[in-house]
């Protein structure tokens, strides 16, 4: 999984994410609940953040693009240093796949 942090478009003020997703069609809600992922950065089996992302785009079979929180970049930036010595992403989907993630812009 490519785990990507581009900002992609802005609320305008007063809008709110339920407003937004109030109008889209409902085969596109559908299909946006069935995207929607856990993903985690751990050290090792301790998880250090988690936030969601939603799964945007398929690069060939083994490469699935995420959208997610720029928090998730901080976080794992904010750990590069010698106290984290097996820093990485999961990803886990819809089923309870767990899958390796890496970051990407």
């Amino acid at each position: 999984f490519n785990v990507s942090f581009r900002q992609l478009g802005h609320l305008r003020d007063g809008d709110s994410n339920q407003d937004v997703f109030a109008k889209l069609p409902g085969w596109v809600k559908s299909d946006i609940c069935k995207s929607v992922v856990s993903i985690s950065l751990c050290n090792g089996d301790i998880t250090l953040f988690s936030c969601s992302g939603i799964a945007i785009a398929h690069k060939g079979y083994h490469l699935t693009m995420c959208l997610t929180s720029a928090s998730l970049v901080r976080a794992f930036h904010g750990k590069t240093n010698e106290q984290y010595y097996e820093l990485k992403i999961k990803v886990r989907c819809e089923g309870n796949e767990v899958y390796k993630g890496f970051l990407a812009e």
